[in-house]
């Protein structure tokens, strides 16, 4: 029996590890705060971490079948579903389907652009960076770049808040901060000291 992640974002333990790998410079389509979903093709074979001790061997016998990849889909709410594949062909084929819908769903929202281009304040943009619980019941923080590169993940708020000052001051460049609570809701953030 696989591994249930419990309260929170993922349904699997296991879905935990493909979303973390899916913030590392995979393939995405779509876009969470524009279209209300992504989509994000993650390549395999998908391996755990060092900090994923928790897994059972039901859990890595499952990603050793499933070795082609996985399709992660992230709604704007935060929550995460992941499909794992045991075949390219598949992946392909399905991965294919997921651009398909989102160009579908990207012509469509092209006639309300108008009306929307004043809310973009109020919604995360391409390069803002982005602060996750993640870990057993948020244990920990995940910290990306929206549409982006994943940065690292940190066990303490305050070493999140730390490496993005950091990293602010270093490349001269200040976007906006947010944090996904644990139920997926996207709210500006401040990582003053």
């Amino acid at each position: 029996m696989l591994t249930p992640y419990g309260p929170g974002k993922f349904d699997l333990a296991i879905d935990e590890i493909s979303h973390r790998e899916s913030l590392d410079g995979c393939d995405t389509v779509g876009n969470c705060p524009g279209m209300g979903y992504a989509y994000t093709l993650v390549p395999g074979p998908i391996q755990p971490g060092t900090g994923d001790v928790n897994l059972s061997s039901d859990d890595r016998a499952f990603m050793v079948a499933h070795s082609a990849g996985a399709i992660v889909r992230e709604c704007d709410q935060g929550l995460v579903s992941v499909r794992w594949y045991a075949s390219d062909e598949r992946l392909d084929a399905d991965w294919a389907q997921c651009e398909e819908e989102v160009a579908d769903d990207d012509d469509d929202d092209e006639t309300d652009d108008d009306e929307t281009d004043d809310d973009d304040d109020d919604n995360p943009q391409e390069d803002d960076y982005v602060i996750t619980p993640c870990g057993p019941l948020g244990s920990r923080y995940m910290v990306g770049v929206v549409g982006g590169e994943m940065i690292g993940e940190f066990a303490e708020r305050e070493e999140a808040n730390a490496e993005l000052r950091q990293r602010m001051d270093q490349e001269e460049y200040w976007p906006e901060v947010w944090f996904v609570s644990d139920h997926g809701n996207w709210e500006r953030t401040s990582i003053a000291e």
